[in-house]
C-alpha cells in the first residue's frame, strides 16, 4: 500500500463535480496453494478483517448486520465449499473442517457477534452543494486554505522484482510457445456486466459460482 499527500494553497471554492470513465480487464493471479482446510476458524478472522461503520447510532446490533455480508451462516458456508469441492478443480481436495465450520452461528441466530472487529465512528457535520459534501471548513477571513488529496494504490508483490518490459516479453514468450491468453481490447462503449453476465466467465474463469465456466464453454 503506498500513500502519496498532495499539498496546496489556493482560495476557497465550491467543491466542483467529478467523473471519471475507465476500461479495466482483470487478469487471474498465479494460484498458488494456501491452505487445506477450510472454513478458517471462527476467532481467527479477528487478526485479518476489520469493519469501520459511520453512523450516528453509538451501538452495533445483530439487526445492523441482517443486510450485510458480515453475518456468515454455517450452511451457506458448507453448501459453497460442497459446490467448490464438486465444480472447481483447485478446490476438489479441501478438506471441510466440520470443528471450524461449527463455530460459525446458524441461521437464524442473531445474537451472535459477527467474526470481525467492528468499529463506529460518527459522521463529520457536512455541507452538500453540487451534488456532493465535504466536511465543514470555518472561513477565517483569509485568502488561502489548505487541500490535502491523498492517493492510495496497491503494488503487485509477487513481481516486485520484474519490471514492466520484462514482464511483457515474458507473456509474448508463452504466446509464441502456444499458451492460453486472454485477448481484450478498448472501446468508447461500455458493457454492462448486469445484462452480460458472461463476461464474470470469461474474465473469471474459476470464479464461484463459474468454477466450470459458463453454459457456452465447451471446453470446461
Amino acid at each position: 500500500m503506498g500513500e502519496k499527500t498532495k499539498q496546496k494553497n489556493e482560495p476557497p471554492r465550491a467543491p466542483p463535480q467529478r467523473g471519471t470513465a475507465s476500461n479495466v480487464c482483470f487478469h487471474p493471479h498465479e494460484i498458488r496453494n494456501i491452505t487445506s482446510k477450510l472454513p478458517r476458524p471462527f476467532d481467527s478472522l479477528y487478526d485479518e478483517i476489520a469493519v469501520v461503520f459511520v453512523s450516528n447510532d453509538n451501538s452495533v446490533s445483530a439487526d445492523a448486520f441482517e443486510h450485510t455480508p458480515f453475518l456468515v451462516r454455517r450452511e451457506k458456508i458448507l453448501a459453497a465449499l460442497l459446490w467448490l469441492k464438486a465444480n472447481n478443480r483447485y478446490y476438489f481436495d479441501i478438506e471441510i473442517d466440520m470443528e471450524a465450520l461449527n463455530e460459525y452461528p446458524a441461521a437464524g441466530s442473531v445474537g451472535h457477534r459477527p467474526p470481525m472487529p467492528v468499529h463506529l465512528q460518527k459522521p463529520d457535520d457536512t455541507i452538500f452543494d453540487q451534488g456532493l459534501h465535504c466536511p465543514v471548513v470555518s472561513y477565517n477571513g483569509t485568502n488561502t486554505i489548505l487541500f490535502i488529496d491523498i492517493s492510495l494504490g496497491t503494488f503487485d508483490l509477487d513481481n516486485a522484482t520484474s519490471n514492466y518490459h520484462i514482464r511483457k516479453l515474458d507473456a509474448l514468450r508463452k504466446i509464441k510457445n502456444g499458451h492460453p491468453f486472454l485477448k481484450t481490447s478498448s472501446s468508447h462503449e461500455t458493457i454492462s456486466p448486469r445484462d452480460h453476465p458472461h463476461v464474470y466467465a470469461w474474465l473469471w474463469p474459476t470464479l464461484f459460482p463459474y468454477g466450470v465456466g459458463f453454459p457456452e464453454d465447451h471446453i470446461r
